[in-house]
């Protein structure tokens, strides 16, 4: 897609879309990707709560342990 269209409709280079063909037409949807938002939000609370990654995976391991032992 070329880089006008692209800023124009805020697009990434990355970005992934959805392209649905109706007749003679296509219509090019932005889609935006659980794991995106996932990663965004694991970004956030990193960040916020300061934690590195080690940390991160640690709370996440105690988390779980606690969940089967309910």
């Amino acid at each position: 897609m070329p880089v006008e269209i692209r800023e124009h409709l805020g697009l990434k280079e990355d970005s992934i879309l959805q392209v649905l063909s109706i007749g003679r037409a296509m219509v090019v949807i932005p889609e935006e990707t659980m794991v995106n938002e996932l990663a965004r939000q694991v970004e956030y609370v990193m960040k916020n709560e300061n934690m590195n990654l080690e940390e991160l995976l640690s709370s996440l391991r105690e988390g779980r342990h606690e969940y089967e032992s309910d």
